[in-house]
């Protein structure tokens, strides 16, 4: 999935409720599974921020629907990587906005959104960043 908003993303929320994709380890910590394992910054508060001096990318991506997060995870899984894989609940902030990412998978596209900033929902304790 790329970390750019597309020529005909649709604006979102500034702030709200995402989902978002993860590899989890035996110890339950989460680590981001695609091309954003080196771009983020955690806080001292538990947030996660986008390091803007990236010259790839302008956010994390994530969705606003968990639906459609279940569905990647599901066309995903004959891959030994992402079947350690799981859809975590997430507070985001700094909503950019969200288009129809193709390339993923075979099977087809998957709407995604795009946020500079992030934190665990409360929900989902059980998982440390």
């Amino acid at each position: 999935m790329c970390n750019n908003l597309h020529k005909d993303s649709q604006p979102i929320e500034k702030q709200g409720v995402g989902w978002k994709i993860f590899l989890v380890d035996i110890k339950k910590y989460l680590k981001q599974p695609f091309a954003e394992r080196s771009r983020y910054k955690k806080r001292k508060d538990g947030s996660v921020s986008w390091i803007k001096t990236m010259k790839y990318g302008q956010g994390f991506c994530f969705f606003t629907d968990q639906e459609e997060a279940d569905k990647l995870l599901k066309d995903l899984k004959d891959d030994v990587f992402y079947s350690k894989c799981v859809v975590v609940k997430i507070r985001y902030e700094k909503g950019l906005g969200e288009h129809d990412e193709s390339g993923v998978t075979h099977v087809g596209s998957y709407k995604t959104a795009l946020c500079r900033n992030f934190r665990l929902h409360e929900d989902e304790q059980k998982y440390k960043l």
